[in-house]
């Protein structure tokens, strides 16, 4: 994988996952691209066809607000349905002097790669993520599992339900 992430050169990048799709394969992947005195990491989609020839890429990095931003560090991805894709991973909320904060993010994408929707769920405790992605069995959305500190300072398994919409339904 090149790296690409537009006009602007990207530093290395780690395949994370791959998923068959109808006309060949998709790898999400972490890419690190310097920006001045910092780190930005964005998730890097890119589709390929049976030959291993590149169809697609996109990058994506999230907003947060006002000087900040998300950098998206993906774990896995899902073919869904409808032909799109479900990433999911851990946001890391980078502001200027000050600590980032991990929580587990899940994006839905069009089969061109369009956010469809896009949803950052944290505990108050910090480092939590999603490491993995499956379609619920009655169809009606998705369940996902990761990781999340408690209060005593382990670390405890997690799991959450979400609608085909992005809506939250169980948080365990």
């Amino acid at each position: 994988l090149s790296g690409s992430c537009g006009k602007n050169a990207c530093d290395p990048t780690q395949a994370v996952d791959i998923v068959p799709i109808a006309t060949g394969f998709a790898v999400v992947s972490q890419v690190q691209r310097s920006e001045g005195q910092t780190v930005a990491f964005y998730a890097l989609l890119t589709l390929f066809d049976q030959g291993g020839n590149t169809i697609a890429e996109f990058a994506y990095r999230r907003p947060s607000g006002t000087g900040t931003y998300l950098d998206l560090l993906p774990q896995a991805l899902l073919a869904t349905s409808d032909g799109g894709f479900l990433m999911v991973g851990r946001t890391a909320e980078v502001v200027a002097g000050a600590a980032g904060i991990h929580d587990g993010f899940a994006m839905k994408l069009s089969a061109q790669g369009a956010i469809e929707w896009q949803t950052r769920i944290g505990t108050p405790h910090g480092d939590d993520l999603f490491k993995r992605a499956t379609a619920s069995r009655d169809g009606t959305g998705y369940v996902v599992v990761g990781s999340s500190p408690s209060a005593s300072g382990t670390t405890d398994g997690w799991l959450i339900r979400l609608q085909r919409d992005g809506t939250l339904i169980v948080d365990n």
